[in-house]
């Protein structure tokens, strides 16, 4: 087509849309078959275009419906059809038009995937939409999933990703891990060479990462994200908390190692690796690693944190495999960046309150810190520590190389994970039965917000025993909560113990310091919850 004949064409097409704008349809469709039997469908397609591009969605459909009814294979007109079903809402009839579009070029990549986000998106709306069951439970996802494995050779980065978040919803999620591994992979690629390649889109990557960690969570278990995180270089080399995660790793995949499933005195753990490395440490490398781990965290409980890192440096070139090694080289380096040793020293000094020494089974050998930090941790509850001796209830303090499942009351939890975020029990640094609760030794002095982890466990202890009226009033405020939930974490809302044991130590920072974020007498929503742990508190005055 000439210049001339192109000109011509737009300003009748122009003129055929004022026809339609001015609600003199019929003459404006004449116009339009003139033109469609000089150069067929392709003017329908265009003024549609045209039309939808202004949202006269209404009118484009006819057009296109007129086309297609002139010339049905069309395929423009075909694609427009589709698209502005989709961009009026109409996922089914988008779907139907896509695939087929799809059945009559199958090779066609964009289509597949146009199709996959249409079914996905479907999907979703159908989860989130009250009342509505989706025809068969994640469909879309299979059918998108399927799509796009059948061309995954083909695929760029933003198909990869639409795979593996396919994958992911279809409940395919070893599979989906695989693919979204080398799609953060990628991303992270390309990140750290954004000046020469122009960056990623930061939505598409924080949505490909989270999936990832979620797959990986899923497949793997919590302590996994850590030690990809390493692969991958993206952990703070001096923050303690990587390692002591990274500990959680090797936790789950070890056997129990602990020279001593009771809690020893600081002098008594110190001599304890003073034997181990004399009756053998220097040819075997297991024996070595577990001395020097007694030796570091008999100086961490003592307080000095440098001595103990040296310790736990030797341990981990003498057995990278031991855990107790991570978890202590990553106490020692929060101990010595946060000062909590010395944070420890300025908490009340100890008492020994009616019931405390019979709960408390380790008191005797606890340090002077960490003394006060157990009696800090239960003093606003500690009306309730002769019935739990009279009951038996106990809570104990873990050694270093102990994990909470190599306790025979808690024995069966081997190879568990909990269902709600994948840990496994065996990597846990605190946990409470009905009976019996425990805290490892290492994060004893912790007293920032996102520690008192003693506190937390003997929380979910006490709460067992509280009395009945107490336990009605807690589900009342826990109801309270999940209809508040922007006011509390999610974890908190897990169930009503949680919601009790994290106010609990939110409520200790308050009468001792440590809160970093918005203090529990700052939050509204937590004014009755507050009400009743000073209600509590005043019980043991």
């Amino acid at each position: 087509m000439g210049l001339l004949a192109r000109w011509k064409l737009a300003r009748t097409l122009r003129r055929t849309e004022s026809l339609l704008a001015s609600g003199q349809g019929e003459e404006g469709l004449a116009l339009l078959e003139q033109l469609a039997s000089a150069h067929g469908t392709s003017v329908h397609v265009l003024l549609a275009d045209r039309l939808t591009a202004r949202g006269r969605l209404e009118e484009a459909r006819r057009l296109l419906h007129a086309g297609l009814t002139r010339e049905p294979a069309h395929w423009n007109a075909r694609v427009s059809l589709a698209e502005l079903e989709e961009r009026d809402g109409n996922a089914a009839e988008a779907i139907t038009h896509f695939r087929d579009l799809l059945t009559s070029n199958p090779e066609h990549l964009g289509l597949r995937e146009r199709l996959a986000r249409l079914l996905l998106a479907k999907d979703e709306a159908a989860d989130v939409e009250e009342g509505v069951e989706p025809p068969e439970e994640h469909a879309g996802a299979l059918e998108a999933a399927d799509l796009l494995l059948q061309h995954r050779d083909k695929l760029d980065l933003d198909g990869l990703h639409l795979l593996g978040k396919a994958l992911f919803a279809a409940h395919r999620t070893p599979e989906a891990l695989d693919v979204l591994s080398a799609v953060v992979g990628e991303y992270d690629r390309q990140a750290k060479n954004a000046f020469f390649n122009g960056g990623v889109d930061p939505v598409a990557f924080e949505e490909a990462r989270a999936l990832h960690a979620t797959a990986l969570a899923e497949v793997k278990g919590d302590e996994a994200l850590t030690e990809d995180a390493a692969r991958r270089g993206n952990l703070a080399a001096r923050a303690g908390v990587n390692y002591r995660l990274l500990a959680h790793g090797l936790m789950v995949r070890s056997a129990c190692v602990a020279p001593s499933l009771s809690l020893l005195s600081p002098r008594e753990t110190a001599v304890l690796g003073e034997r181990i490395l004399a009756e053998g440490g220097a040819t075997d490398v297991a024996r070595a690693g577990a001395g020097y781990c007694q030796l570091g965290i008999a100086a961490l409980r003592m307080g000095d944190a440098e001595e103990a890192l040296a310790h736990f440096t030797r341990a981990r070139e003498a057995d990278p495999s031991h855990f107790g090694a991570l978890a202590g080289y990553g106490a020692a380096l929060d101990q010595r960046e946060h000062g909590l040793w010395r944070r420890a020293r300025k908490l009340p000094g100890p008492e020994a309150w009616p019931g405390l020494v019979e709960v408390v089974q380790d008191w005797d050998a606890l340090s002077p810190e960490e003394r006060r930090v157990v009696c800090a941790s239960v003093a606003p509850l500690r009306f309730i520590l002769p019935q739990l001796a009279r009951e038996g209830r106990r809570i104990r303090v873990l050694p270093l190389d102990v994990r909470p499942v190599d306790v025979p009351e808690f024995g069966e939890l081997v190879g568990v994970r909990h269902d709600d975020d994948h840990r496994s029990y065996a990597a846990l640094e605190g946990l409470a039965g009905h009976e019996l609760a425990c805290a490892k030794v290492e994060g004893l002095l912790d007293t920032r917000e996102e520690g008192w982890t003693f506190a937390h466990e003997f929380a979910h202890l006490a709460h067992a025993a509280l009395p009945e009226e107490d336990q009605v009033r807690l589900e009342a405020l826990y109801t309270a909560a999940c209809e508040a939930e922007h006011a509390f974490t999610q974890y908190q809302l897990t169930n009503p113990h949680e919601l009790f044991a994290v106010a609990y130590t939110e409520f200790l920072c308050l009468q001792h310091g440590g809160s970093e974020h918005i203090p529990l007498d700052q939050v509204p929503e937590a004014g009755d919850l507050l009400a009743f742990l000073h209600e509590l508190e005043r019980r043991a005055a």
